[in-house]
């Protein structure tokens, strides 16, 4: 937390705060981001969105909130929903055609057809 605010401070144009300012700075942040269960390694990802917000709201000429804790709070619902969805993909290990993704094969990759009243099978498309 503390390279974060740091990175804060100095894109201000600001110094970096001292040891001691600097301990109550990441005591007061981290308190409120553990009461909304925000993992430590979310931290820069979560800075670099506030950062990112701020900016499109610049370029559509509006009047940004100030960069901190509430912005960072303001940010995390969509990152968290990211971060659970990354998990996902990561640990998925079914193909395209699984059953879970197909709902014409079933994720066997064949399609039942029927043509001139007889039935049978074709590659499935995945449509």
């Amino acid at each position: 937390m503390g390279d974060v605010i740091d990175r804060w401070r100095l894109n201000k144009g600001w110094n970096p705060l001292d040891n001691e300012s600097q301990m109550m700075a990441i005591q007061s942040w981290v308190n409120v981001l553990d009461s909304e269960n925000v993992p430590a390694s979310a931290y820069n990802e979560l800075f670099v969105r506030a950062l990112k917000l701020r900016a499109s709201l610049f370029a559509q000429g509006k009047q940004p909130p100030d960069m901190g804790i509430e912005l960072m709070l303001a940010c995390w619902e969509s990152l968290r929903m990211e971060i659970e969805t990354r998990r996902v993909e990561q640990g998925r290990t079914l193909g395209t055609n699984a059953a879970s993704v197909c709902g014409l094969c079933k994720g066997s990759g064949w399609q039942e057809i029927e043509k001139w009243g007889a039935k049978g099978v074709t590659r499935c498309n995945h449509e």
